[in-house]
């Protein structure tokens, strides 16, 4: 299922002018008519992490609008856009997991990221939060996104994203998420949080090293949390 993904993001040190241009330059493309271009430009700044860029990827391979259609792409960069703050990428996350477009329809997180985009102030996700919760099922594990195995990211971006895709359920649940860097002496926990949604963000961009993270789910039909495996990726030295 993750064979598809054929990007890679950069989340390298870049001046702040430097994703501010191409995104400038993507929305006067786009204003244009040339949707090619301005993709281009929008996955340029959307790689250097910038959320405004992420959401405009998202849409564009949701749409398939100056790229292929890609709705599996599209759950992965409204996750980017999502958790830097935007919260229409966070409504739109909802709705792919709402019909099952791209990732596996689960209601129940559909609801989670309505939530996140309602507590960020958007009235569509508080009207799609009045409607009845889905009846409850068991649900499989979940499956890690980003980062992959043996990806090498840049070391200077202040957060780095982990995305994971959710399975197939109705039943509300959490993740327990677990990063960790793997120092001589040991593994050693640098993010351990609990979240409703299918991504974060750990501020480990900094720092050099061997990582690896995994995802626990949890549901309270099964009573127990679930592990994937361990997945490594490495941050490098920028120089």
């Amino acid at each position: 299922m993750l064979g598809g993904l054929a990007f890679t993001l950069a989340l390298q040190h870049a001046a702040l002018a430097a994703p501010q241009d191409d995104f400038s330059r993507a929305v006067a493309y786009d204003l244009a008519g040339d949707q090619a271009h301005a993709f281009a430009l929008y996955l340029s700044a959307a790689e250097a992490g910038q959320a405004e860029a992420q959401f405009n990827v998202a849409v564009m391979y949701d749409s398939g609008r100056g790229t292929r259609h890609d709705a599996m792409q599209a759950a992965l960069f409204y996750a980017f856009a999502a958790v830097g703050g935007n919260a229409r990428a966070a409504y739109n996350l909802g709705l792919l997991y709402e019909t099952g477009d791209g990732v596996a329809r689960n209601p129940a997180l559909a609801r989670a990221w309505y939530r996140k985009a309602s507590e960020a102030g958007l009235l569509a996700a508080a009207g799609k939060l009045h409607a009845a919760p889905a009846a409850e099922s068991l649900a499989e594990n979940a499956v890690p996104a980003f980062p992959g195995e043996g990806m090498r990211l840049g070391g200077e971006a202040a957060f780095v994203p982990f995305v994971w895709l959710a399975p197939p359920g109705n039943a509300p649940g959490s993740y327990y998420v677990q990063v960790v860097r793997l120092d001589a002496g040991g593994p050693r926990d640098v993010l351990t949080q609990v979240v409703d949604v299918s991504a974060i963000r750990a501020p480990i961009g900094h720092t050099p090293g061997n990582y690896a993270w995994r995802v626990f789910s949890f549901s309270p039909a099964r009573a127990a949390y679930i592990a994937t495996p361990w997945v490594r990726f490495a941050v490098k030295q920028e120089k």
